[in-house]
């Protein structure tokens, strides 16, 4: 009884440290998404870059938590929102006659690629007014709509595929919960079964006890029929 209470106590121990390990595991698992939710911000710049194999003016933008394929589908996506007509060469996206009104009352011609970092990916987008790219300098009222198009669109996927990474690492939470459940219910079942043994084996016990007095009668019992059938027997035999 000594070691069947020491090994009980040996596996209460591993149980309540493999929860400590699972708690500790999700927390880092979700710490993540809560460094990110304050700390992600995007900056829109401005530089130079060669689309078509000429040098232009760009606006650049560093999104964290995207795939370059998923961010250039995106982009064609938005661009056919703005009505253009999208084609791919050498890892450039043009998007011919986009319609964006707040830009310019014209067509626009986009430019866009992807550059993969070391932890993010930069977009690199030109503006074609039609013989000039849109640049802060000389089109300060158009750059600023084109800064606030690639800061929304920034935005707005980053949010959604941290959002999707979230919606993923909640239900292998659930998964993950709905197994610790399950091993504390299993847990709680077997020390009731436990207490339930040790009822059965006192019970046992008592009937032990009250088997060997049982016993006993019986045997004195059977003694005394031994010695009945010893008269009877003896009374037959005198009779000839």
């Amino acid at each position: 009884m000594f070691d069947f209470c020491i090994f009980q106590l040996k596996r209460n121990s591993i149980f309540t440290k493999n929860i400590f390990m699972k708690i500790i595991l999700m927390l880092l698992l979700l710490l993540p998404f809560a460094f990110l939710s304050r700390a992600q911000k995007m900056k829109v710049d401005e530089s130079q870059d060669k689309f078509a194999g000429k040098s232009c003016n760009v606006l650049t933008v560093l999104i964290n938590e995207v795939e370059s394929e998923q961010i250039e589908k995106e982009w064609k996506s938005l661009m056919r929102d703005y009505k253009a007509k999208n084609s791919t060469s050498k890892g450039e996206i043009f998007s011919d006659n986009a319609t964006i009104t707040d830009m310019s009352p014209n067509t626009v011609d986009v430019y866009a690629k992807t550059e993969k970092k070391e932890t993010a990916v930069k977009l690199i987008v030109g503006f074609d007014l039609g013989g000039a790219f849109v640049s802060s300098s000389l089109h300060p009222a158009q750059y600023r709509v084109a800064e606030k198009m690639l800061n929304d669109f920034a935005l707005k996927i980053t949010k959604e595929s941290i959002e999707s990474k979230l919606k993923i690492a909640k239900r292998e939470q659930e998964k993950r919960q709905g197994k610790l459940d399950d091993l504390v219910k299993k847990n709680a079942d077997l020390k009731k079964d436990i207490e339930n043994y040790k009822s059965k084996i006192t019970q046992a016990e008592r009937d032990i006890e009250t088997n060997v007095k049982d016993q006993e009668t019986a045997t004195n019992d059977l003694d005394a029929q031994k010695k009945v059938v010893e008269t009877i027997s003896g009374k037959l035999n005198d009779v000839k």
